[in-house]
C-alpha cells in the first residue's frame, strides 16, 4: 500500500508539472501545483492511524490470552484459512487421569483414593501392580508433597505417578534419580521412552509409550502365573483392546520391562534395550476436551476455516476427540505417520484440497512441516500450532505459528508469531476475530482518508488549467493542517471500532488481495463527488 501511494503521488506530481508549464504557469507555480498534488494524494495520517490500530489489536489479543509479537501478523491472523492444531492441551484440558489398567489377568477399576495415599485405592488384578511399579520407574514427573509445591512434569507422567501411589507403589524422584542407570527420552519419532535401572540387585529395562511401537517390540507377556512367549492370539486382543479404548477417546500407553541378566551391561543404544520386552499392560488415560472448544470451532467454522488436527497421539483417540469437539462434521479423514510417508507431494495436495477435514495421527515434527508447506503450496494462509523443539521449524514456516505458552518450550515460543497463554484453542478463535475486526477497521479509515483526496486535488488542477487566473483556495500547508489535524482524529476513532455483525460469517479474503482494491478506489471516488467525507 505504502508503494503504491508513493508510486501515484510522485507519478501524479511529475505528470501534471508540463501540463502547469503548457497552461502559462511560472516555473515556481507550476512547482507549487506539483507539490500540491503530491501531498495531496499522500494521507500523512495513515502511518500513525494504522501502527495505532494494528498495536491496539495487538493488546486486545494480549488481554484475551494470545501475545502477537509482530504488529503485521494481526492482518494476516484475519485472513486464516486453515488452522492445523494439535490434540493434547489445546482441544483437551491436558489433565490426565487414568480411568483402566488392562492386563492378561483383566481390568483394574478407578483409584478410589486420594493419589499420594499409598496402599489404598484401586483393586484390581496383580499384574496391575507390575504396570504401576514400571510406570512409576520410567518417569521424570514429581508429585507434591500434600499441598507442599505444585505437581511437576508432563501431565501424563503425573497421571502415571498418581496411579502407582494409589497401589501403593512409592517411587520420589530422588529413589529414581539413584537408582537409574540409563535414560532413553521420549523420541516423537518412536513413540517410546525407555529407562534403565537397578533392581533387585540386578539391572531391569523399564518402558512405556505407543501401544503398537511396544506391542511391536515385546515377545513375552506377563500373567498371574509369570512370563510366557507372545501369541498371536495374544497381540489380536491386546490390539483389540487397545482399539476399543482408542475409539472411546482414551489415550492409550502400553508398558513394558525387561530383567537384563546378571553380570549384563549398562545398553548403550536404545535398540539394545527396546527389544525382547515382557508387556505388563496397558493404562488407559482421559484428557477431557476443553468445554469452550465446540463453540470455537462452530465459530471458525462458520468463517470458512478448516480445521486439521496434527498429534502424535492414536488415530482412533485423535478422531473420537475431534469429533466430540465438532471437527469433521462434514466429513473426516484419518491420516497414521506410516500412511503420510508414503505419500506422494501430489496425494497429499491431493488430500488437502478435497475440503475434508484430516486427522494427521501419529504425527512426526517433519510432518508437521511438510502439511504446512503443501497448504501454503495450495494458497492456504496457515497457523500451526505447536509446543516442542522440533516444532520450531513448522512454526516458523507457516504464516501463523502458534506456540503454547504453558507447555510449550522456549524455542517453540521464541519460533513463533503469536503465544498463546492458556493453550486454548478458543484463543486462536478469538484472535482471527479481532484480526479480522482490524483489518475492517483498517479499510474503514483507508476510506475515509482517501475520500478527500480528490476534493484537495481539484483545486489545484483548476489553478493549473486556468492558468493561475483563478487563485488557490488551498495552500500546500493547509492540507497538511487538515490531514495531520483534522482527518487525524477521526481515523483512529474509526480505528476502535467493534466488530461489525456477520464478522465471522464471512468467507476468508484472498491470500493476496491487497488493502486497497479497485472497488475501493471506485467508492473513494464516488464518496467524494457527493461531498461525503465517509466511505
Amino acid at each position: 500500500m505504502a508503494w503504491l501511494i508513493a508510486l501515484v503521488a510522485l507519478g501524479a506530481g511529475i505528470a501534471f508539472l508540463p501540463v502547469g508549464l503548457a497552461a502559462g504557469l511560472t516555473l515556481a507555480a507550476a512547482a507549487s501545483f506539483a507539490i500540491g498534488l503530491l501531498v495531496a494524494n499522500v494521507p500523512e495520517g495513515l502511518l500513525p492511524t494504522i501502527t495505532l490500530a494494528l498495536a491496539v489489536g495487538v493488546r486486545e489479543m494480549a488481554q484475551r490470552g494470545a501475545l502477537v509479537k509482530r504488529l503485521s501478523a494481526v492482518e494476516t491472523l484475519g485472513s486464516t484459512s486453515v488452522i492445523c492444531t494439535d490434540k493434547t492441551g489445546t482441544l483437551t484440558q491436558n489433565r490426565m487421569h487414568v480411568t483402566t489398567v488392562w492386563t492378561p489377568e483383566g481390568e483394574a477399576g478407578p483409584a478410589m483414593a486420594a493419589p499420594g495415599e499409598p496402599g489404598a485405592g484401586m483393586a484390581g488384578p496383580d499384574g496391575a501392580v507390575l504396570v504401576a511399579r514400571v510406570a512409576a520407574a520410567c518417569n521424570n514427573a514429581e508429585l507434591s508433597d500434600r499441598g507442599a509445591h505444585k505437581d511437576a512434569g508432563d501431565p501424563t507422567e503425573i497421571a502415571l505417578l498418581e496411579l502407582a501411589a494409589s497401589y501403593g507403589v512409592d517411587l520420589p524422584a530422588a529413589a529414581r534419580e539413584a537408582g537409574r542407570r540409563q535414560l532413553f527420552r521420549f523420541d516423537p519419532r518412536l513413540k517410546l521412552m525407555t529407562t534403565v535401572d537397578a533392581q533387585d540387585g540386578g539391572l531391569a529395562v523399564n518402558t512405556k509409550g505407543a501401544a503398537e511401537e511396544v506391542l511391536a517390540r515385546s515377545t513375552r507377556i506377563h500373567t498371574g502365573h509369570g512370563e510366557r512367549p507372545l501369541t498371536g492370539a495374544d497381540r489380536a486382543r491386546v490390539a483389540d483392546v487397545m482399539s476399543d479404548y482408542a475409539g472411546r477417546g482414551l489415550r492409550v500407553l502400553a508398558i513394558a520391562h525387561r530383567d537384563l541378566p546378571a553380570g549384563s551391561a549398562v545398553p548403550a543404544r536404545r535398540e539394545d534395550a527396546e527389544c525382547e520386552l515382557c508387556l505388563a499392560g496397558l493404562v488407559a488415560m482421559l484428557d477431557p476436551p476443553r468445554p469452550e472448544v465446540p463453540a470455537a470451532i462452530e465459530r471458525v467454522h462458520r468463517a470458512g476455516i478448516r480445521v486439521h488436527v496434527v498429534t502424535g497421539d492414536n488415530g482412533l483417540t485423535a478422531a473420537a476427540i475431534a469429533r466430540r469437539v465438532g471437527i469433521g462434521a462434514d466429513g473426516m479423514r484419518v491420516v497414521n505417520g506410516a500412511e503420510l510417508d508414503q505419500m506422494t507431494e501430489r496425494d497429499l495436495d491431493d488430500l488437502l484440497a478435497s475440503g475434508e477435514e484430516v486427522v494427521f495421527a501419529r504425527s512426526s515434527p517433519e510432518a508437521k512441516l511438510r502439511i504446512a508447506d503443501a497448504l501454503r503450496a495450495l494458497g492456504q494462509v496457515v497457523a500451526m500450532t505447536g509446543d516442542g523443539v522440533n516444532d520450531a521449524p513448522a512454526l516458523r514456516r507457516a504464516d501463523i505459528g502458534v506456540a503454547m505458552g504453558r507447555s510449550g518450550t522456549d524455542v517453540a515460543r521464541e519460533a513463533a508469531t503469536m503465544v498463546l497463554t492458556d493453550d486454548d484453542f478458543a484463543t486462536i478463535a478469538a484472535a482471527v476475530e479481532a484480526g479480522r475486526r482490524v483489518y475492517d477497521n483498517v479499510r474503514k479509515f483507508i476510506s475515509y482518508i482517501f475520500t478527500h483526496a480528490v476534493p484537495e486535488v481539484l483545486p489545484f488542477l483548476v489553478f493549473a488549467l486556468a492558468g493561475g487566473a483563478i487563485p488557490l483556495p488551498l495552500t500546500v500547508m493547509q492540507i497538511l493542517a487538515i490531514d495531520l489535524g483534522t482527518d487525524t482524529l477521526p481515523a483512529l476513532a474509526l480505528s476502535r471500532e467493534p466488530a461489525e455483525p456477520g464478522l465471522m460469517d464471512r468467507r476468508p479474503r484472498p491470500r493476496r488481495q491487497g488493502v486497497i482494491i479497485r472497488r475501493l478506489l471506485l467508492r473513494h471516488y464516488r464518496a467524494s463527488r457527493q461531498g461525503s467525507p465517509a466511505a
